[in-house]
């Protein structure tokens, strides 16, 4: 398998509809990289996307994806269990934003 990871460029907000984050400190970081306003509404917080977390939320970290090394025995489980249920959600909001089956 080969991976490959970059910095995000304030252009990308042009190449990708969706731009995520996992905390609110980096979703900030990217509202002050966009290259215009109106491009600031394509990054999202990741866990804004599953219902039941938003649902649950008392305050906006809430939303927020922990660290996993200080979440106990569990950290990984947990914040692996957080990503797939927000993913799922994104898989939806896309289908039903895009008229896609």
């Amino acid at each position: 398998m080969v991976s490959r990871a970059r910095q995000f460029h304030p252009g990308d907000f042009y190449t990708f509809d969706y731009v995520l984050a996992v905390d609110h400190r980096n979703l900030a970081e990217l509202h002050d990289m966009a290259p215009e306003a109106a491009l600031r509404d394509r990054a999202h917080l990741l866990r804004s996307f599953d219902p039941v977390s938003v649902a649950a939320a008392q305050t906006r970290a809430d939303l927020e994806v922990p660290d996993p090394y200080y979440g106990g025995p569990d950290g990984f489980a947990d914040v692996f269990d957080m990503v797939d249920a927000a993913c799922r959600g994104l898989l939806a909001h896309i289908r039903t934003e895009h008229d896609l089956r």
